[in-house]
């Protein structure tokens, strides 16, 4: 009864209680009692969502970085940007979307403590970084509309990828430094200890993180918009076409990486509220149990979002996915130096003896290979009798890529 008394009259110490259990670290071994802070709904919906969100990251991001690595014409620095993000998404989905699966079955940690901090650090270090490379990647873009004939060199754009790498992993380790990771009830992952005076470091946070990068690419984006229009309307003026083919491929891509960004602003969202509820509430028992496992599944969702934004957007992706998932080589006949035709693979030339025209379409290889009897291309009416006895297919033998050859019929010679 005095023990009740004295909880009413003080009820802060009820809420030091609470943060006190709330900053401890929720371990299987010495767990207790058993709690479904969650319930059976909440997690069968999430581990849904999770499970499609891991495989989906994963496999679209492994492409989007293999299309990158192995298309040479895709090493320009807004690929490379694109490439940092999609290994950032991939460790996402590779690394925290099962780890926030697990916990959301067992709502304990049953792992070893030091993988706590870990968690704690990859966690910090991926969702700053992703940030700060959207940011840096509109600066850069920005910067590239403005001076179209004179871009900034490959190390300044370098030097941001590396920057945004690097805050994030400053970030973290100032985080695990001055906190110590625990596992706290209704997460789906280990965090740093509530602190006793969180307001100004939760503000500073929200400055640095949060606010600056959104404000930064808001402005770049404007401006990037104010320039092209303003190129436009000198265009049409001027009757400039090579200036302004590269500012309307600069629109294209500058209005993806928009699309880009608000779609991380809409799937981090719920982390940023929950955030702000979180440090604001005093006793932390208060704050609802679904929050934390819906902010941080919605959010692990935006690494699964994007690959499928650059195969919506860039044809260079849609070709790559294709190419990886088809696996069915291309050819292209061209003439070689000499004058001979020159049919390629992936891997090999194959030669002829007889001129061809240049054609990257196989199926119109025989309209194209039509000419008269002295080597020069016929007329129309010449050519429509000889299109059906010259036609030539191609033939893929085996399971080589490399084995193939033309073949003809009996007025024309084999090609090989």
């Amino acid at each position: 009864m005095a023990n009740n008394t004295a909880l009413k009259e003080n009820p802060d110490n009820h809420v030091m209680m609470n943060n006190a259990f709330y900053n401890s670290h929720i371990s299987c071994g010495n767990l207790t009692e058993t709690s479904d802070y969650f319930g059976t709904r909440t997690t069968v919906c999430l581990g849904i969502m999770l499970i499609v969100t891991i495989f989906a990251a994963v496999f679209g991001n492994l492409m989007v970085i293999v299309v990158i690595v192995k298309n040479r014409a895709m090493r320009e620095m807004i690929y490379m940007f694109l490439l940092s993000l999609a290994i950032a998404d991939l460790m996402i989905g590779a690394l925290m979307a099962p780890l926030a699966f697990y916990n959301l079955l067992k709502e304990c940690w049953g792992l070893p403590r030091f993988m706590c901090t870990l968690n704690l650090v990859i966690n910090t270090t991926l969702l700053v970084t992703s940030i700060h490379t959207l940011m840096w990647m509109a600066v850069y873009k920005f910067i590239c509309v403005k001076r179209v004939f004179s871009p900034p060199s490959r190390w300044v754009g370098n030097l941001l990828i590396v920057l945004a790498w690097a805050w994030g992993l400053l970030l973290a380790f100032l985080t695990t430094h001055f906190n110590q990771a625990v596992y706290k009830p209704k997460t789906m992952q280990c965090g740093p200890t509530y602190p006793i005076n969180s307001y100004i470091l939760h503000a500073a946070n929200q400055l640095i993180n949060l606010i600056i990068p959104i404000i930064v690419m808001m402005v770049a984006y404007i401006k990037i918009y104010l320039a092209i229009r303003q190129s436009g309307e000198f265009q049409r003026q001027h009757t400039i076409t090579t200036e302004g083919r590269q500012r309307s491929e600069a629109r294209a891509v500058a209005k993806t990486l928009f699309i880009v960004l608000l779609c991380f602003l809409l799937c981090w969202l719920p982390y940023f509220c929950y955030t702000n509820i979180g440090a604001f509430i005093n006793d932390k028992g208060d704050i609802p149990a679904y929050l934390n496992a819906v902010a941080y599944a919605f959010g692990y969702m935006n690494s699964a979002c994007n690959p499928i934004i650059y195969a919506w957007r860039f044809p260079e992706f849609r070709k790559g996915y294709k190419d990886i998932l088809c696996k069915k080589p291309q050819y292209t006949l061209a003439i070689g130096p000499l004058g001979r035709p020159v049919m390629t693979t992936r891997k090999k030339q194959v030669r002829s003896s007889s001129a061809v025209t240049t054609t990257s379409n196989t199926s119109n290889i025989g309209q194209m290979l039509t000419r008269g009897s002295n080597g020069s291309v016929g007329n129309d009416k010449d050519n429509v009798g000889q299109r059906k006895s010259k036609e030539i297919e191609l033939y893929h033998l085996g399971d080589d890529r490399d084995s193939v050859f033309l073949h003809a019929d009996e007025n024309n010679k084999f090609l090989s």
